[in-house]
């Protein structure tokens, strides 16, 4: 007879008394529960440490006042994170699960408008664009994703005339914060 969730032994009424058998049976238990309890908290901290990263290696244009939608070029596993795939530009979830987003884009220099980034439904809008060099904006988020679906990460400025993402400054984050 055991325990319900470690399967610890249990001593009866009717089981003749040996204290070292009983001591040793007990010990070797509780190792056993504690090093598969340890294993699975290493597991489950060592999932945190998981993460892609996207990157683009050439500019992209964005014409002024059109949602683009980002194209990636690389990508790059960290920690045997397998969740994310890149197929011509686009990233698509190869689990169901929670995911954390960090963009960043770097616009090229134009005095005039706004830039923004959006991911799913949400968009980060930078008050002006800068004068003498890049806009740079980022967003964070966490996103619900299922099998096959389709990572979007959105570009949309309003300079009046098409301006270029910078291909070394636009990176990508993905992170899988739960499974569903």
């Amino acid at each position: 007879m055991t325990t319900p969730n470690f399967n610890l032994p249990l001593i009866t009424g009717n089981m003749t008394a040996d204290v070292p058998r009983d001591m040793n049976a007990l010990a070797e238990a509780t190792d056993g529960a504690i090093t598969q309890v340890g294993n699975q908290l290493t597991e489950h901290l060592n999932e945190g440490k998981q993460y892609v990263v996207f990157e683009k290696t050439l500019n992209q244009s964005v014409a002024s006042m059109i949602t683009t939608n980002v194209s990636w070029t690389t990508i790059e596993n960290f920690n045997g994170a397998d969740y994310c795939r890149l197929e011509n530009g686009n990233i698509f979830v190869n689990e169901d699960g929670l995911y954390e987003l960090s963009v960043i884009l770097g616009y090229a220099s134009n005095g005039s408008g706004h830039r923004q980034v959006g991911l799913k439904g949400s968009f980060q809008t930078s008050t002006n664009a800068v004068q003498n060099g890049n806009t740079f904006i980022a967003l964070t988020n966490t996103i619900e994703y299922q099998t096959g679906q389709q990572v979007s990460v959105n570009a949309y400025q309003t300079s009046s005339v098409a301006l270029d993402l910078i291909a070394t400054t636009c990176k990508l984050k993905i992170r899988k914060v739960a499974s569903l």
